[in-house]
């Protein structure tokens, strides 16, 4: 630890010091020798002494050092690489700790939680009303939003839900059809298995019922192909969108935090945590975290928004 090493070295100045002082005091009718090793031993006393406050400290700031054991989750894809990073975050904090994440989906992470397999369930949208009973405790981790966004130089700026299903199902071919000039509309989705693709599929009701013109295997290459084409039309988390686009109104509301935070902007959904029962001192404690500010930047590094404490 840097600090230790920093106090050793103050301390080894304080030896130095405490040796000069005892050439040059009172005579006691000790040796040279034996002054020497008398401050010596008393100074690194001292160091040991200061070193275990700092360990304690530490420990103290980290959540507490004493956490052991294995924390299993099982869930939404979507959900995956927060409660990953989220988890990189606690661990360190705790070293006797690990975490597991295991991806599935929503419902299998809900099942895993019902059934015992797993503790902790990721769902990336609300419970469903046979999902809920007393006995399930829902986490809020954050809350997502998904832009639909266009070229800069296209004219629409809001489209309706039933709009957007039209376009990216293949209803809708044309933007003069949704306000916009004429021309054929170029629709890019991302790739099979994309968190943001199953949110987005989700959330319309639309799953396997999308037909593109495009796949796109990251989200920087969705932002570039609509900057680049005036017709083209595609889907990003809103944490990544930027001025090379323009993210649409949907049914007239825009998609900014408030309303995506308080539900009324269409394509926004939980990230969940579920457990079931009483919960271990350890999910406790991991929940303890992931409502903290530490995780809070975290959240938001990875594109969501965290929720209000």
């Amino acid at each position: 630890m840097v600090l230790k090493k920093l106090l050793k070295v103050g301390m080894a100045g304080l030896i130095s010091v405490a040796l000069l002082a005892s050439c040059g005091g009172t005579d006691t009718g000790e040796t040279e020798t034996e002054k020497e090793t008398t401050a010596a031993a008393t100074t690194e006393a001292a160091v040991d002494e200061t070193e275990a406050e700092v360990e304690t400290s530490a420990q103290d700031a980290s959540g507490g050092g004493d956490l052991s054991g294995k924390l299993v989750a099982s869930g939404s894809t979507s959900v995956q690489p927060l409660m990953e990073a989220l988890a990189e975050e606690f661990t360190a904090l705790n070293p006797g700790v690990t975490m597991e994440v295991q991806a599935g989906g929503s419902t299998t992470g809900f099942k895993n939680v019902d059934s015992g397999v797993t503790e902790l369930g990721n769902l990336s949208r609300n419970l469903k009303d046979e999902e809920k009973g007393d006995d399930i405790n829902e986490h809020v981790l954050a809350t997502d939003g998904i832009g639909v966004c266009v070229n800069i130089d296209n004219p629409v700026k809001n489209l309706t839900t039933e709009q957007v299903v039209g376009i990216f199902t293949g209803e809708i071919t044309n933007w003069s059809e949704v306000g916009g000039n004429d021309g054929e509309i170029v629709v890019i989705q991302r790739e099979a298995g994309s968190g943001t693709r199953g949110a987005f599929e989700e959330i319309l009701d639309i799953e396997d019922a999308v037909k593109a013109t495009q796949d796109a295997n990251e989200t920087g290459i969705v932002k570039n192909t609509v900057a680049g084409n005036e017709n083209a039309i595609g889907y990003i988390s809103l944490g990544s969108a930027d001025e090379t686009v323009h993210c649409v109104s949907v049914d007239d509301v825009e998609p900014i935090e408030s309303a995506v935070l308080d539900g009324s902007y269409k394509l926004s959904r939980p990230l969940l945590t579920i457990t079931k029962g009483e919960e271990s001192e350890l999910a406790k404690a991991f929940f303890e975290y992931a409502a903290s500010e530490d995780a809070k930047v975290v959240i938001e590094e990875m594109g969501f928004f965290a929720p209000a404490n």
